[in-house]
């Protein structure tokens, strides 16, 4: 079975998405924050993450990019998911590397 994580500050979007990709077949675990998004994600390795763009580390970066910037991060499947679908707000997602 594919793991996946759901990264969402919102516990409904979260469980929404997560239910979704239970039914798609994934193992799902999902992360309210970026720092127990990254535990996650350690001990987990899953193959894909959902990661809402208000997310972000202790450090202040969004988890795209700090996941990104791990020598694994590379080779995750990352979503970048929001409700901001301005040009901006794309604009940043892909620079962080979803």
């Amino acid at each position: 079975m594919v793991k996946a994580l759901v990264a969402d500050s919102s516990a409904a979007a979260g469980q929404a998405a997560a239910h979704l990709l239970e039914r798609l077949g994934f193992r799902v675990a999902c992360a309210a924050g970026g720092e127990e998004a990254m535990a996650l994600i350690a001990g987990t390795r899953p193959e894909l993450v959902l990661a809402d763009g208000r997310v972000e580390t202790a450090g202040g970066s969004g988890l795209i990019e700090t996941i990104r910037r791990q020598g694994w991060g590379g080779d995750l499947c990352l979503f970048h998911v929001t409700a901001d679908g301005s040009a901006s707000s794309i604009r940043r997602a892909l620079d962080a590397g979803a």
